[in-house]
């Protein structure tokens, strides 16, 4: 089945860069398919409000994972 999955937001993120501030994006996978959100600039408070769709069979885990741009 095709899920619509929303990605909205994250808070209180831990700072992943040296000088500066993160610029994080999220992730959204299940059974090897994956979107991404677009990455936000100098902030541990992204507010993505991102929509995708991914294949999902009902019974495997949809996984989300924040990352830091170039990590």
């Amino acid at each position: 089945m095709r899920v619509k999955v929303k990605v909205i937001s994250a808070t209180n993120l831990p700072n992943q860069e040296f000088m500066g501030t993160s610029d994080p994006y999220c992730a959204c996978s299940a059974l090897g398919a994956e979107f991404k959100t677009k990455d936000i600039d100098n902030t541990l408070d992204p507010e993505w409000n991102h929509e995708g769709v991914l294949d999902w069979d009902g019974e495997g885990d949809l996984t989300f994972t924040v990352r830091e741009i170039g990590r």
